[in-house]
């Protein structure tokens, strides 16, 4: 029986397969069915050393706020600087400056973050030096050279040992400190990609004979509309219900795949993703984008991989970071936008020769789920405010 025939029949499968999914851990694939995945993490692929040692040589990034003392050196001129501030409360002229208003340091006071391209950061951007990554080879090339799809550029070894590996927006933000794995961004966004139904990202595998080995499957990607469920370890529940959003089609795609000893490996394809993050909504636009992700019975890992475009990728961080630039996100905007450009390795414009896109590597879990699409007159597609609120108890007025 299809998803949407479960819920025209009243519901009443949806709701037992509910309830076995409270106690089943394992549930059996028919052959020639579909599987069918949600997102529970995603996080930049980083292959980070002790301290490192490896990638940051050099130290951590320069701050925003450390180019603003190089760029006001004086009191006189950072006196001068506070007169493009708005001041509140307790920040009068003369006193502290608070960081996040040094980030207004364009020749008339601008916000560098909204407006990088004013400002050349007098503290160089610090790059991951290690030669290894994790990734996949997106050219088809083994020392980077120049294709139709990509600029030149440097390539990574994974560590595995394979050759060819493209990950420049490693390249890029490796030496954040808010990137790592300790860092804030990753903490903060890990909790908000589970909470906010924006991020609910769902994958349908069809066509599948074999889950350990399958010559052609079809991948779908879409966005869901609930929310993820937790048993008391924290651990998300298998086998749940999720209902695709079919209101938003330019979040769907497909691309053909195939599983080889237990990895499904789909792609590439053109993709486009909502995004919460930093309490930001923005997307992830994909050019070519690549599933890897090792498959086990009650979910999958692994990597997702593309090119990035550079224009949505920066709005994306502008937006989420802007107010913790220097407290948490601990990065400097001109110089990572000047970097995010020139690193750029993806797509170049027909006219400049300048690439739009940048290599990016995420690592991604999933747990398994049962993936249903509501029918058109589903009150969640007509009032899903109303509609989810009663399913969370939420009290609407």
């Amino acid at each position: 029986m299809a998803g949407s025939d479960i819920l025209r029949a009243g519901g009443s499968i949806a709701l037992a397969l509910l309830a076995i999914s409270a106690w089943a851990t394992e549930a059996p694939v028919p052959e020639g069915k579909s599987i069918g995945f949600a997102l529970v993490t995603w996080a930049p692929a980083f292959n980070e050393t002790p301290g490192a040692a490896d990638e940051c040589p050099s130290g951590m990034q320069h701050l925003n706020k450390e180019n603003w003392a190089l760029q006001f050196p004086t009191v006189e001129q950072q006196d001068e600087e506070t007169k493009h501030y708005v001041q509140l409360g307790p920040d009068t002229p003369g006193g502290p400056i608070p960081e996040v208003y040094k980030q207004n340091r364009g020749p008339h006071g601008e916000n560098t973050t909204y407006n990088p391209w004013l400002v050349k950061d007098a503290l160089p951007l610090l790059e991951v030096q290690s030669k290894i990554a994790y990734g996949l080879n997106l050219d088809g090339t083994v020392d980077g050279h120049a294709t139709p799809t990509s600029c030149t550029h440097q390539k990574f070894v994974s560590p595995a040992g394979e050759p060819g590996v493209d990950n420049q927006l490693y390249r890029l933000i490796g030496c954040w400190p808010g990137w790592r794995k300790s860092g804030f961004n990753v903490s903060f966004h890990k909790g908000q990609f589970v909470e906010h139904t924006l991020n609910r990202i769902l994958i349908e595998v069809t066509g599948v004979d074999n889950e350990q080995n399958d010559d052609h499957v079809e991948v779908t990607i879409y966005k869901g509309i609930d929310q993820l469920t937790f048993d008391g370890a924290s651990k998300p529940v298998p086998w749940l219900t999720q209902r695709i959003d079919t209101r938003f089609p330019q979040y769907i795609t497909k691309m053909p795949g195939k599983i080889v000893n237990g990895v499904l490996e789909a792609g590439p394809a053109n993709t486009r993703l909502p995004l919460f993050q930093m309490n930001a909504e923005a997307e992830r636009l994909f050019r070519g984008m690549r599933l890897k992700l090792s498959l086990s019975n009650d979910g999958a890992e692994g990597l997702l991989t593309g090119y990035e475009d550079v224009n949505e990728w920066w709005r994306g961080i502008r937006n989420s970071y802007v107010e913790v630039v220097d407290t948490d996100g601990l990065w400097s905007p001109p110089s990572t936008y000047e970097g995010v450009h020139r690193l750029a390795d993806g797509y170049p414009d027909p006219k400049t020769g300048q690439c739009t896109a940048i290599s990016a590597v995420y690592k991604v879990t999933a747990v398994r789920v049962f993936l249903v699409q509501p029918p058109k007159n589903d009150p969640l597609l007509i009032d899903p405010i109303t509609v989810l609120a009663k399913e969370r108890g939420i009290a609407v007025r």
